[in-house]
């Protein structure tokens, strides 16, 4: 997943990577920084921060019910929590999701978080907090791994631009957006490119044969957009900016 934190308390966004992982090099960690409107706790989500009314937006999403599962660690004093929401929407308005709450555990500890909707929705955002709004204790730290969704389980080989195995540019991109796939793919490619809302405004097939995906783009209005490309068992998802 692709994360986008939330600076709090004194400018600092309290959100890193740590060593301290439940499985692979590295986890998600959240510690709360200092008191203020929002209790200074550090989050983060797979949608976008807006200034005035917290995370918007989310990933392309189409199911009705699944399960996000995953580990996590949270220290704190006092009564405080750790949040992990997921939320379901459909053109911007919310149609499902759930919350879970996290208590002090010193241990790695599964956790799986159900979740429904009332309509198909187009979109998923998930979103981590490491402390209440209502109780929130300087130092609380919340640590979050392995997490995934049990219908796209992480055996799946599913890379991203970001870990460096494809190239997106430019990005920004005006024109034409280029998607370098290297020597990922064999056969058909079936691209998807998603608005910020989860809506498909382009749907194409290419071939392996050629690693450069050519994207006319400038039809798009201004904004962050996604794609997926998808090839048998393998999965890239990856976002840019139209500008």
């Amino acid at each position: 997943m692709s994360w986008q934190a939330q600076a709090s308390g004194k400018g600092a966004s309290g959100v890193s990577k740590t060593t301290d992982h439940y499985s692979g090099n590295y986890a998600i960690m959240l510690q709360t920084q200092s008191s203020g409107s929002n209790g200074g706790a550090a989050q983060v989500t797979t949608g976008r921060m807006s200034n005035n009314n917290g995370p918007q937006g989310g990933l392309p999403y189409t199911k009705m019910t699944d399960t996000l599962t995953g580990y996590y660690k949270y220290t704190t004093s006092g009564t405080d929590s750790g949040q992990i929401f997921v939320n379901l929407s459909k053109s911007g308005n919310p149609v499902g999701g759930n919350i879970y709450h996290c208590v002090a555990t010193t241990a790695w500890t599964y956790f799986q978080i159900p979740f429904s909707a009332s309509i198909t929705p187009d979109s998923i955002r998930v979103d981590l907090i490491s402390s209440s709004w209502t109780s929130a204790v300087t130092g609380s730290t919340l640590y979050v791994d392995k997490m995934q969704l049990k219908s796209q389980p992480l055996s799946i080989n599913h890379v991203t631009s970001a870990a460096g195995n494809v190239s997106t540019y430019p990005n920004p991109v005006d024109g034409v957006l280029h998607i370098n796939t290297g020597n990922y793919f064999m056969g058909n490619i079936a691209l998807r490119l998603f608005d910020i809302n989860g809506k498909v405004v382009l749907q194409k097939n290419y071939n392996a044969d050629n690693p450069d995906i050519a994207i006319p783009v400038s039809q798009f209005a201004k904004g962050i957009y996604f794609y997926e490309l998808r090839n048998n068992d393998l999965i890239i998802r990856d976002k840019f900016v139209k500008q």
